[in-house]
């Protein structure tokens, strides 16, 4: 299945806007980040995410910074 990948904020100084990555159905997030943490280590320590969640076919997965302010 075919899951896109939309970055935001800082993301997009590493990756493109706009990332599609290939995966077998029935896959979960955790496999998703493992093969993009794969093409862009760096980012491995700016993502928070539920390793469990499932995803479906035509997912948009959006990278936003945590954010902070007051």
């Amino acid at each position: 299945m075919s899951i896109t990948i939309k970055s935001f904020a800082r993301f997009r100084d590493v990756i493109d806007m706009e990332v599609t990555v290939n995966l077998p159905a029935g896959s979960t997030i955790n496999l998703l980040l493992t093969e993009f943490f794969n093409r862009y280590p760096e980012l491995a320590e700016m993502m928070l995410a539920s390793p469990e969640t499932l995803l479906d076919y035509g997912d948009i997965i959006a990278l936003f910074p945590p954010a902070a302010g007051g």
